[in-house]
């Protein structure tokens, strides 16, 4: 996690320079490929008479780049937590190599994140129904960035689950992997990082171990 948050930082580093160094302005970059996307749709509805009575408004132009601006810490952090485990995964054993000492990452059947997260999660939910009748573009912004972060922490701790619950089988590590990429293509999967945190299902696999 200590790599993941550095390379945020990085990230962000980025961005801050980009910004106001070059007077990059990433939110209107977005609107503006929101607008390109929706002139593409709006082409397409109009050359296929199947879609002759839809129309793409100005509104759903506004919606989208809206969207895709409230994706910008959801795309960072789980950006982040990829280039921080192929970062590792790729350096560990060029450093071992030549004798430099460097922490193993915890194995991801050890993955659990804490159980506040089912709160936070709730407290997500309250102001997504909020925003769905408020007119304040803020609590819209939080409402769209907010779920799919917690999304994804539900994802992770699903992977997690899943090597665990494999190597207490004795399975194939390349099962685990297997399962995983699953996770991550169907992702209402995360529903069983969401009863992972909430019960304690590992603890009752290695009961029943016993």
């Amino acid at each position: 996690m200590t790599g993941m948050g550095i390379i945020l930082a990085e990230l962000l580093v980025v961005l801050f320079i980009a910004t106001y160094s070059f007077g990059f302005d990433l939110s209107q970059y977005l609107r503006d490929q929101a607008a390109i996307s929706a002139s593409i749709v709006q082409q397409v509805l109009s050359a296929n008479p199947m879609f002759s009575n839809m129309n793409w408004t100005a509104e759903d132009t506004q919606k989208l780049g809206t969207m895709l601006i409230g994706k910008i810490p959801y795309v960072l952090i789980v950006t982040s937590f990829i280039l921080a485990v192929i970062t590792h995964a790729l350096a560990r054993p060029a450093l071992s190599s030549l004798d430099v000492p460097v922490r193993k990452m915890k194995p991801a059947r050890e993955w659990r994140l804490p159980r506040a997260l089912i709160w936070y999660y709730l407290l997500a939910i309250v102001i997504e129904w909020i925003a769905g009748s408020s007119d304040s573009s803020w609590i819209q912004m939080v409402s769209i960035s907010m779920l799919p972060l917690i999304h994804a922490c539900f994802i992770i701790q699903t992977i997690g689950f899943v090597y665990f619950w494999t190597h207490s089988r004795k399975m194939s590590p390349v099962i685990a992997l297997l399962l995983s990429l699953v996770v991550l293509v169907f992702q209402p999967l995360r529903i069983i990082g969401i009863i992972d945190l909430a019960f304690p299902l590992r603890e009752a696999i290695t009961r029943s171990k016993k």
